[in-house]
């Protein structure tokens, strides 16, 4: 069969390849499973500078074309709309050209406006979408769309989360949509015996994301600096980008308290973030929202093995089980505060906690079970 798989901002710079989103994680992994269970696949990513590539953690070749992006900077969420046009015709005209027997789009809720237009008049033998985030405010247009595609399309979720968001917004217009919950996997491997680190950010309380508002990177700031003087001999880490929100006030955290660092990517040459995850003894993600559900991060934090503290937004709650295997703390400072001191004064319940991450991860987020799902679906 010849499957297209079509995913925004595919393409990163050779130095970047550690630094992949979930976002692009799933559908470039999805078109490198299909590839080996026997499918010609090709994929279809929006343009990016001539040095960028598919990043070489994928272990497939695959026909790679480009089309119009209507962002007209990378890292931007604002919309070119004179692009758009460009971008239908072009997907239009490739699926006509190439004659896929199938193809599968990846995107948020809004991936929807796109494959209308693009869909239309057009002869596939299979279409299918895998929503990675579904918004609550999705308008009547909106369901109006997703109504009109069910008649062709068929729909995959992540997460049981964002499952139930799609089915909340398809029974106003009619019968509950039949929606596979797939699961993934991770990319990053913790199983390497050199993941560990001997270095001074061994035993250290991790952040780690971008040093964003919703990431909660204000949350720690203040729960660390609190914490920092209870513990004096504990150390505590931002690991985060350059020019990130809030950059300046942990740069004042770290310049008033000698047992916080900071670390901007690229981190020296020894540190790489499964050695940082593997080798702290708690991770700290206080989210307010999830820009992808599951968060990659959280499930990458809890398979090495660390015992994670998060907050219960979107799929986290269907992934932790408080307590048991991970820690969910309401996204204010005096919550994580107390969840972190948990983990600090109870070393044995935070062994069995990352043990436990660790195994949910294993067991119940794995590419076996999703090229599975792959496999039923491709064949319907």
């Amino acid at each position: 069969m010849d499957i297209a798989i079509f995913g925004t901002k595919a393409l990163y710079p050779p130095d970047k390849e550690n630094t992949i989103s979930g976002h692009v994680q799933v559908p470039l992994k999805t078109a490198e499973l299909l590839s080996k269970q026997g499918h010609d696949v090709s994929v279809i990513t929006t343009d990016a500078p001539d040095n960028y590539r598919l990043p070489s953690v994928i272990d497939s070749d695959f026909n790679v074309y480009r089309v119009p992006d209507i962002f007209p900077e990378r890292s931007s969420s604002t919309v070119d709309f004179q692009r758009i046009p460009a971008l239908i015709r072009e997907l239009r005209e490739l699926i006509s050209e190439n004659q896929f027997d199938r193809v599968h789009f990846f995107g948020p809720e809004k991936i929807n406006y796109l494959v209308f237009p693009v869909l239309f008049n057009q002869n596939i033998d299979s279409v299918a979408i895998t929503y990675v985030n579904f918004d609550d405010n999705e308008d009547m247009m909106g369901r109006l769309v997703l109504g009109l595609l069910s008649r062709t399309v068929q729909f995959h979720t992540l997460s049981e989360f964002t499952s139930n968001q799609v089915k909340k917004h398809s029974h106003f217009l009619f019968d509950e949509l039949e929606v596979s919950v797939t699961n993934p996997g991770i990319i990053r491997d913790f199983n390497d015996s050199t993941c560990s680190l001997d270095s001074t950010y061994r035993d250290s309380v991790l952040f780690w994301r971008n040093a964003s508002l919703q990431n909660g990177a204000d949350i720690c700031a203040e729960a660390f600096t609190e914490l920092s003087t209870q513990y004096p001999d504990q150390q505590f880490l931002f690991a985060v980008r350059h020019n990130d929100e809030y950059e300046d006030e942990l740069e004042h955290c770290c310049s008033n308290h000698s047992n916080i660092d900071l670390l901007r990517y690229p981190y020296p040459d020894e540190v790489t973030i499964e050695r940082l995850l593997v080798s702290a003894r708690a991770v700290v993600l206080p989210f307010r929202d999830l820009s992808i559900n599951p968060q990659f991060a959280v499930l990458e934090s809890m398979a090495s093995g660390t015992p994670l503290v998060t907050t219960p937004v979107g799929s986290n709650e269907e992934i932790i089980s408080s307590g048991e295997n991970g820690i969910l703390a309401n996204p204010t400072v005096k919550d994580n505060i107390t969840a972190i001191k948990q983990i600090l004064d109870n070393r044995e319940q935070a062994k069995r906690i990352g043990e436990n991450g660790r195994q949910e991860v294993t067991e119940n987020w794995n590419w076996d079970s999703y090229s599975n799902t792959l496999k039923t679906a491709s064949e319907i």
